[in-house]
Parts: structure tokens; C-alpha cells; sequence
């Protein structure tokens, strides 16, 4: 079967998935999942209808286009069991080499990533919630999601008219990815020092048991109006969330946090155990709760912020965690 072939093939099976009463609002992720393919190659099935094949070759270039011309912006990463939200106003983040900087939190990074790891691009214009809803999506070799930016502009004219600066054809680029190549995203702190830590860092507890410990955590913190910062490592990606945390609430399995400007979303019944670490940069001694599910694949990590450590550590301790 040929490329083209291919394509049509899995177009026909995701209109039939679709078509399904129990799948008519099936998020892409999880339509994928069952037609076993990545989201990318489900995605290239809109190409020429509500999608657009992009071609950057320097992301940094495209990032800062969009930041000149776009005012808010909503950045998402995810992982299995957890999905990061993060709204902002361009006037407040500038790119430096592969971090996004918020200009708000004393230059820390809002996102970091390498763009070496990004392979493919699309745009996406769609109907959502009575509103035209448009998106930069990034993908690694795979064709596993690592990024996905969403214009949050009431026009989203000027964000597609830079996406579509990159507009090239799609080439059935996706249908030749190799099948068998192994995917690996296990978690360990070598992974998540490449993208954080990068400091001297010392493991205090490897094995908490307690499964609760994100929701009691957050909910001390938003109780004492101490901020904190949460974060979720994705895909070759880490994004994150500082402040004191607001609106807790609960929709079915999910423990989410809704606030004016981030929202978050975990599968708490994955957290199956935790790390305790202390790390130091620049002279700065941090507190950091690394929430791991039965693989030891990261979920979810919630640290202390530069003054409120020793609130953090109290709220561990009011917990029984040291």
C-alpha cells in the first residue's frame, strides 16, 4: 500500500471510530492511541481541510514572530496522566536559546525544551465552544505530541498569518516514520536534570508511598497563600506554573486547578509513589516533590519558590513527608 494509500486508510478508520456513539468527542491523543498510529499521523488526515503542513527550520525565529504580533498566548505540554495550561501575555516572555523566559517571575523559564527534538509541525483552525479556535502543534520524529501553543486573541488572524508563513505541502511526511523504533520517556533524574535541576542536587527520599501527596500539598499551599511552582515534564519538554494556587476542584478522576491564568489536570490514581529532592542553583537552595506513577514515569512536580522555602518545607513536614 502506498503512502497516499495509507493515509485515506486511516482517515476511513478515524471517521468510523468517530462515527461510534461512545467516541463522537474522542480527544485526537486517545483516538490515536486505539487506531495505534502517533497524533501527528492522525493529525496529517486533516491536511488540506482544517490543517496545515509547516515547514521552520528556526523555531526561534517563528517563536519570536508570534510574540511580536500576537498578544496572549495559552502554552500546553502533557504527559500520560497530566496536562499543563499556561495562559500568558507576550509582553511578558521572550525566547533564549531553547527556554521561553517569564518576564514576570525574575526571568525563570516558563518552558524549556530542545528544539532539536522537533521534527514536525502543523496548524490547526477549528470550531471550539462557539469561538474559532487555531494552534501551532509540534511533534517529535515519532510523531508524539511535545508542544502545543494556542492563539488566545479574539482575531486569530494574525497568529495564522505567521503560522502560514511556513506553509509547505504535505508530502506524506508522517506516513514514513519507522514503526519499530523504540520510544522510551522513562523518567530519572538524569532526564529532568536536563532540563531543570542542571545544579548540584541530592536525593533525600526515594520511595514516599503516599498518594495523596500532590492534593495535600496544593491544597496547604492555597490554604496558607504560600506560592509554589508546578510543573509537568512532557515530551523532551518541561513547562512551568508560579504562584499561589486559587481554584481547586475535581471532575471525575481528574484533580485540576483552574485559575485565571494556568490551568492543570492529573490522574491522581496514577501517582504511585514519590521523590523528595534538594537541589541549589545560583546560591538558591530549592525543595522538590516528584510525583511518579507504577513505571517511574514523572507525572507531576511541585517545588518551593525563592523566599517561601521554609513554608514549603513545613507544609512537608506537616504531612509526615520528612
Amino acid at each position: 500500500m502506498n503512502n497516499k494509500a495509507i493515509l485515506s486508510n486511516l482517515k476511513s478508520r478515524l471517521e468510523k471510530l468517530v462515527l461510534s456513539s461512545d467516541n463522537k468527542n474522542i480527544r485526537i491523543r486517545d483516538a490515536a492511541k486505539q487506531l495505534s498510529v502517533s497524533e501527528a499521523e492522525l493529525l496529517s488526515t486533516k491536511v488540506n481541510d482544517n490543517v496545515k503542513y509547516l515547514l521552520i527550520k528556526d523555531y526561534s525565529q517563528m517563536f519570536n514572530s508570534i510574540f511580536n504580533n500576537v498578544d496572549n498566548l495559552m502554552f500546553l505540554i502533557r504527559n500520560d496522566f497530566a496536562v499543563h495550561e499556561k495562559n500568558i501575555s507576550t509582553k511578558k516572555i521572550k525566547i533564549i536559546d531553547n527556554k521561553i523566559i517569564n518576564l514576570d517571575e525574575n526571568n525563570q523559564p516558563l518552558l524549556s525544551f530542545d528544539s532539536s527534538d522537533f521534527k514536525f509541525c502543523f496548524y490547526e483552525l477549528k470550531n471550539h465552544a462557539g469561538r474559532k479556535l487555531s494552534s501551532l502543534q509540534i511533534f517529535d520524529r515519532y510523531g508524539c505530541s511535545v508542544l502545543k501553543i494556542y492563539n488566545k486573541d479574539d482575531d486569530y488572524h494574525n497568529f495564522e498569518k505567521v503560522c502560514l508563513k511556513y506553509y509547505s505541502d504535505y508530502n506524506y511526511e508522517l506516513q514514513n516514520i519507522q514503526k519499530n523504533e523504540h520510544i522510551d520517556n522513562s523518567y530519572n533524574l538524569e532526564s529532568i536534570d536536563r532540563y531543570y535541576l542542571k545544579s548540584n542536587y541530592s536525593l533525600k527520599n526515594n520511595d514516599i508511598k503516599n498518594k495523596n501527596i500532590l492534593r495535600f500539598i496544593i491544597t496547604c499551599a492555597s490554604k496558607g497563600k504560600c506560592p509554589i511552582q508546578i510543573h509537568v515534564i512532557g515530551n523532551n519538554s518541561i513547562q512551568y506554573h508560579r504562584d499561589i494556587v486559587k481554584n481547586i476542584k475535581d471532575f471525575g478522576p481528574w484533580f485540576n486547578i483552574i485559575d485565571k491564568c494556568f490551568n492543570i489536570h492529573v490522574l491522581e490514581s496514577k501517582i504511585k509513589r514519590s521523590q523528595f529532592i534538594e537541589y541549589t542553583i545560583e546560591n538558591n537552595k530549592y525543595y522538590s516533590i516528584e510525583c511518579l506513577d507504577q513505571f517511574n514515569k514523572h507525572v507531576v512536580g511541585v517545588t518551593s519558590v525563592i523566599k517561601y522555602e521554609q513554608d514549603f518545607l513545613n507544609i512537608l513536614k506537616e504531612g509526615g513527608l520528612l
